[in-house]
């Protein structure tokens, strides 16, 4: 079962916000569509890579090592030749993983600390992995590590020709 996006009357990412339907509510936190530095020093972003707002997993008490948070697109229609782009920020002294999903398959990881700064990355889609109506959906797994300092955040979230 998944949990709608509710969206505020604020500026919002628009990219990054339209991309995205639901949280996974089978999982045990929500990620936090925010602005500006998150609300735990010596980890995540101090603002968005793009924009004003960005989405991050906040990982303080009473979440655990090993807690999961799941944010998933909307239906897309995968053509040929279709990549998704995003950047992500991943810097804490115990930092856990980001798992990117297209469908029920892994297309993407990284585990621990990648210094503090925004980083782009590009995946391939697999215009095969579709549902029975033709739509595919890509998740958003995070994380956490082993302590609070482990925060994951994602923005400018696009699906591009590759």
């Amino acid at each position: 079962m998944n949990r709608p996006i509710k969206e505020k009357k604020r500026a919002k990412s628009p990219e990054t916000l339209l991309f995205f339907a639901s949280q996974d509510l089978s999982d045990d936190a929500n990620w936090m569509h925010w602005s500006g530095k998150t609300s735990t020093s010596e980890t995540g972003p101090e603002a968005a890579y793009e924009g004003c707002y960005y989405y991050y997993f906040e990982t303080s008490n009473p979440l655990r090592s090993g807690s999961t948070s799941r944010l998933i697109s909307k239906n897309l229609d995968i053509d040929v030749n279709r990549c998704l782009t995003f950047t992500y920020h991943m810097y804490g002294e115990h930092m856990g993983t980001l798992n990117i999903y297209q469908m029920s398959d892994l297309k993407w990881t990284r585990s621990g600390s990648q210094n503090n700064s925004w980083k782009l990355d590009k995946i391939h889609l697999d215009e095969k992995l579709t549902d029975s109506k033709g739509y595919s959906k890509i998740t958003f797994e995070a994380i956490r590590g082993t302590s609070y300092l482990s925060d994951i955040a994602i923005d400018n979230v696009k699906i591009l020709t590759c």
